[in-house]
């Protein structure tokens, strides 16, 4: 939303979330609602300045100069209106969302994480409960298949399932998308 806004596409600090934001659990879990506002009073730092480490540290940098904060913010749940999410999409952009990737996470080389990686492609279709434990981002759909399906880009990294992103399908709230919506306004 910000590079709507401003022109600039600047990747933004997950790792500043997941060590700074008192409200949320970091790697342990995530509440959209929380990191919204949490955004909208501290800033975020580019990724750049504050890069993924996929673990729980101590934060490091409180200053936001040079980040971004949020103007204003919506979060709501949505159950029972994913054609509201549709809409939004269109409309305004990216919704980060709260999910459950329970069946995406696993080990990834050394590390446990907390968050990372079962899901290797495909459209999630069964399998994917509503116990809201991780925040990720809808940036589109794709309605034109046999099984319509959002576009979700997770924050563990590019070698998480399709380069950093996953498909789930639209319409039965899988994963709990629509239980928890944010959406920023610009």
């Amino acid at each position: 939303m910000n590079a709507l806004r401003t022109g600039n596409l600047t990747r933004l600090s997950v790792q500043q979330l997941i060590d700074c934001s008192t409200n949320n659990l970091g790697c342990t879990g995530g509440d959209v609602c929380w990191a919204l506002e949490w955004m909208a009073e501290n800033g975020v730092v580019p990724d750049k300045q504050y890069p993924l480490k996929l673990k729980d540290q101590a934060c490091v940098l409180r200053s936001t100069a040079g980040g971004v904060r949020l103007k204003s913010y919506r979060c709501a749940a949505m159950v029972g209106d994913e054609e509201g999410i549709l809409r939004l999409l269109a409309i305004q952009g990216p919704v980060a969302v709260g999910a459950d990737a329970t069946s995406w996470q696993d080990y990834v080389g050394r590390y446990r994480v907390g968050c990372h990686q079962d899901y290797v492609g495909g459209i999630i279709r069964f399998n994917c409960e509503r116990e809201l434990n991780h925040a990720v981002q809808i940036v589109g759909y794709d309605m034109t298949g046999a099984v319509p399906y959002y576009i979700v880009r997770n924050s563990w990294g590019t070698e998480f399932g399709l380069d950093g992103y996953l498909h789930v399908a639209v319409g039965s709230d899988l994963c709990g998308l629509s239980e928890e919506v944010g959406s920023i306004l610009v």
